[in-house]
């Protein structure tokens, strides 16, 4: 009964792949188990009365994040001045990391040490909430800050009422399984971030364009999802 139980919740998280979707059905079973899992953090049901709720920490030293956030740096398209512009006024979410920059920087860790590759460290900043920490020579605590988020709620809550569902090509996740994807460099060079620089993903592809560095751009209400060689990603019909 509880094997029974489990498949009928991964069988609703799965529902019917769209026809883009390359994935197994091995990877869309774990891909829904994590997000049974992502939905009950964020619902805040789970020790609800605890001082810090359940969630995932990453320890990431002062310098490897000032070299994440150079090395997220749009690089400005010909015949523009600014980074993260495109032709004719297009704002471009850039796809790749500039791995240079990062060399020789402490990896990020996961709160048990296991360190985490830079590209994976950009996609958890997203979303993730910053809380500074200030550590002394002999590992006193010298300074500890407020948590804060890259969006404000009303920011993310615009971004939503615009976006309605994930934008990725063919997919129709709603908010609540999804995640607002932006540039780290916009947020540290140009004060709070806006709105209109962030757009919303779903888990699933959030993940997707962090891991395949794929570019995003937006001119007007229009979004162009583009691969490292090029290539568009466009819209299928959706399967049955």
């Amino acid at each position: 009964a509880n094997g029974q139980t489990l498949q009928e919740a991964l069988d609703a998280r799965t529902g019917t792949p769209s026809a883009s979707d390359t994935r197994t059905p091995t990877q869309r079973r774990a891909a829904s188990l994590t997000s049974l899992a992502r939905l009950t953090l964020d619902a805040g049901i789970l020790q609800p009365g605890a001082r810090i709720r359940p969630h995932l920490s990453v320890h990431v030293p002062y310098d490897t994040l000032t070299r994440l956030i150079q090395a997220s740096r749009p690089t400005p398209s010909p015949g523009t001045a600014s980074p993260g512009a495109g032709q004719g006024g297009a704002l471009v979410i850039p796809g790749t990391l500039n791995h240079s920059t990062l060399l020789g920087a402490e990896p990020a860790t996961l709160a048990d040490g296991t360190p985490i590759a830079p590209q994976l460290l950009a996609r958890l900043a997203c979303q993730g909430s910053f809380h500074r920490v200030i550590f002394g020579p002999d590992s006193q605590i010298l300074d500890s800050g407020r948590e804060e988020r890259l969006f404000t709620a009303a920011q993310t809550r615009a971004i939503i009422a615009r976006d309605r569902t994930c934008r990725y090509p063919d997919c129709h996740a709603p908010p609540g399984e999804g995640e607002i994807h932006h540039s780290l460099w916009w947020y540290d060079q140009h004060g709070p971030t806006a709105a209109h620089l962030g757009i919303l993903l779903c888990w699933h592809h959030h993940d997707h364009v962090h891991r395949h560095n794929i570019t995003i751009e937006r001119t007007g209400d229009h979004w162009t999802f583009t691969r490292p060689d090029g290539t568009t990603i466009t819209t299928l019909h959706t399967a049955a």
